[in-house]
């Protein structure tokens, strides 16, 4: 008895197998590669993320690992709350988004 060239897992659970006359040829989901579709591509080669943050590989994706006071895709810009009030790079505390308790002030 044949068993039919596209047998179940030949593609792993990334990918779509055809049957071209007896050739199996797995067709990957995006962010897989491999002739069974059973490696995790990394999104990371060739991305820098800026403020030495660390670049976390996802499936078909990435997220850069941004500091405190940083965000972005590559943490190119300042978080919610923070601000590059000089213009020089660096991203502090927004004191006109923060509230003091009494007799304290916000300084960056």
């Amino acid at each position: 008895m044949c068993a039919p060239a596209c047998a179940t897992g030949s593609c792993s659970d990334h990918g779509i197998c055809t049957d071209n006359v007896g050739v199996v040829i797995c067709v990957c989901d995006d962010g897989y590669d491999g002739d069974a579709c059973e490696t995790d591509v990394d999104d990371c080669v060739g991305v820098a993320c800026l403020q030495g943050a660390a670049c976390v590989d996802e499936v078909d994706g990435f997220h850069c690992d941004c500091p405190t006071g940083y965000g972005g895709t590559l943490c190119d810009a300042c978080a919610t709350g923070y601000q590059d009030e000089d213009a020089d790079g660096v991203c502090a505390v927004d004191c006109t988004l923060t509230t003091c308790a009494d007799h304290e002030s916000c300084s960056v």
